[in-house]
């Protein structure tokens, strides 16, 4: 998540967004800042916030926004910037009432793994960063005998791929049935988290348990929980996105999004996660419902899978201009929603440092679980295939990180 200097107190002084108050690091600090700004030294059309026009700057001086707690977006590569009229919001219909309750999809929730999660989130909180443009990536494994096809989505200008998992209905013999044929072309529906981190500088330390390992373990949960019940999507596929390079101004989700519209790729649903895991003290626990750069159709129906699937209530809340990548979606005319961990003003104050870890006593395994009974519901109410009782034993594979 991109983090807001209204929630962030900014941390160097001065109103230019590329200022930086150099008493606040070290010696080393500042040598490594310097090479890091003369590496990445390319132009990059940068919208901030605050700012009615794009700006250019370099790719390094990106990381003195993320510094000063800017909100900005990376249009570099936008055609809606250079001219093109933004693509009219799709008109898509969500059902006014859910095909399934609670005690349905009790054999899936007792299939979610709070030891499994927890196990992925300290492999995955190890790497000093996830920085997009660090050394780190992550790949699938799953059940071979799964529809799933697997896809490593190379980026422009960085190392650090997409991963995008689609699942798809399996296709009939010709000369039967062939809705199932028919449902494979479906528009999508997607889950999608994003995949890196970054400290206040690029190459600190950053964990990200919460932003957003917090996410990405709640995707790999779902479809791990879905392998092993034997559920198979029946009315149309299903994608799962584990999205890099989201803390640099939604860059990976702006080329996912453009390949997307360039393919004519439709979508019917897009299911965001960003933050799920802080409880803040003292406030009650609820299911964060992003009400801004979003589907509202989409985002009222989400708010139904949550008042059944989830076991806490809703809170509609407003995060900001780009905060996470949903907004790329959302401005490509496709509906998306956002959740997170509680009212944005609640959010986890450790975002974007060394201390964003999962050993800190307000991290919750048990509230990131809560948005993968949401995620099994969204699936199974939109994708079908739901089997009495949560489905058969299968033997399923998780979604592991490489060096």
């Amino acid at each position: 998540m991109l983090v807001d200097g209204d929630l962030l107190p900014t941390v160097s002084f001065g109103e230019d967004p590329l200022s930086l108050n150099a008493a606040h690091l070290s010696l080393e600090d500042r040598t490594e800042l310097e090479l890091y700004l003369d590496t990445y030294s390319g132009p990059r059309l940068v919208q901030l916030r605050q700012e009615p026009t794009p700006r250019w700057i370099t790719e390094g001086e990106k990381a003195l926004l993320v510094w000063n707690h800017v909100r900005f977006v990376d249009v570099t590569d936008d055609d809606q910037t250079h001219g093109s009229q933004l693509q009219a919001p799709t008109s898509v219909t969500y059902p006014a009432k859910l095909s399934h309750d609670e005690k349905h999809l009790r054999g899936l929730f007792k299939r979610i793994d709070l030891g499994a999660m927890k196990q992925f989130l300290r492999q995955f909180t190890n790497f000093h960063t996830r920085h997009y443009r660090s050394h780190y990536g992550l790949h699938a494994k799953y059940n071979p005998h799964a529809n799933i096809t697997f896809t490593e989505f190379k980026h422009s200008s960085w190392d650090q791929k997409s991963i995008i998992a689609h699942w798809a209905p399996r296709s009939r013999h010709a000369g039967s049935d062939n809705t199932t044929a028919d449902a494979a072309t479906a528009p999508v529906i997607i889950l999608s988290a994003h995949q890196d981190s970054t400290g206040p500088l690029p190459f600190m330390r950053a964990p990200g348990a919460d932003d957003d390992a917090s996410g990405t373990v709640a995707l790999v949960e779902t479809v791990s929980v879905l392998l092993q019940s034997g559920w198979e999507p029946v009315d149309r596929p299903v994608e799962w996105m584990f999205l890099s390079a989201e803390e640099c101004g939604l860059c990976g989700s702006e080329e996912v999004v453009r390949s997307y519209r360039e393919q004519k790729r439709e979508i019917k649903a897009m299911y965001h996660m960003d933050v799920t895991a802080y409880l803040k003290p003292g406030t009650e626990p609820v299911i964060g419902l992003i009400t801004d750069g979003v589907s509202s159709a989409l985002t009222d129906y989400i708010e139904l899978l949550i008042d059944e699937y989830a076991t806490l209530p809703v809170a509609r809340t407003q995060c900001g201009y780009a905060c996470s990548d949903h907004g790329s979606f959302d401005k490509a005319g496709y509906p998306a929603a956002c959740l997170s961990e509680g009212k944005f003003a609640d959010s986890n104050p450790h975002m974007h440092t060394a201390d964003d870890t999962m050993d800190r006593p307000e991290y919750s395994i048990e509230h990131i679980s809560e948005f993968v009974r949401i995620g099994l519901g969204y699936v199974v109410e939109l994708a079908g295939g739901l089997k009495e009782g949560g489905g058969k034993k299968g033997a399923a594979r998780r979604l592991d990180r490489s060096e």
